[in-house]
This record gives C-alpha cells, structure tokens and sequence, in this order.
C-alpha cells in the first residue's frame, strides 16, 4: 500500500500507469477484475486527480474524463485537501475524492 504520488511513481517503475477508467465498458472490466482477482479490497487508487487544478480532474496522462462514476456528493474536496481518487468496490466501485497521502492499494495499467 502506498500514498497516491508513490502509487504513480510505482507503476511509472514498472512500465505502466495508474489504472485510466475512461468509459462504462472499461469501468466493468475494472469492476471485474478486481473482483475476480481482490475481492478483499474496500479501496483503491486510480489515476485520476485535480491537484492541478481545483475541481478539474485529470487522468494521469493529462486527458480529461469522459465517463464520471461518483459516489453520491462526490467530488466534495472535503477542508479543502482532497485532490486524489479512490475507488470503492463496497459502493459499486464509486469513485471518492481523498487526501492523497492515504495508504491505499493501486492498480496500474500497461501504456497503449
């Protein structure tokens, strides 16, 4: 389990990226595998995030999201601080903004 921004640097590392959810389809083989593969999981990172920009959420390869899948009242950037998504298999695999500096497990992706 890591923070967000060693999480990014982690699958960097390894060739890859942070998980990029970018439509309903890629949300369910997202929702699948995971389940198939972590079951235990109740949170995780993806590479999504506004810390550029407040409220402007950016995947990790710079494009914009195309497809949102937020938990109720969601994002909130609750005191300000929450600038890092995680994803929530016990909610539907909604999406939370949180503080990045969370330990959370993560998912990466190989570059297409």
């Amino acid at each position: 389990m890591l923070n967000w921004h060693a999480a990014c640097e982690n699958c960097r590392a390894l060739g890859m990226e942070m998980a990029i959810i970018a439509s309903i389809s890629e949300q369910r083989d997202f929702n699948s595998a995971i389940n198939s593969q972590a079951p235990h999981l109740d949170q995780l990172w993806v590479g999504l995030n506004d810390l550029k920009t407040e409220g402007r959420f950016l995947w990790v390869d710079g494009s914009r999201p195309r497809f949102h899948n937020w938990a109720p009242g969601q994002p909130d950037n609750h005191r300000g601080e929450e600038h890092c998504v995680q994803v929530l298999p016990p909610l539907q695999y909604r999406w939370n903004d949180i503080l990045c500096d969370y330990q959370l497990h993560y998912v990466c992706q190989f570059y297409e």
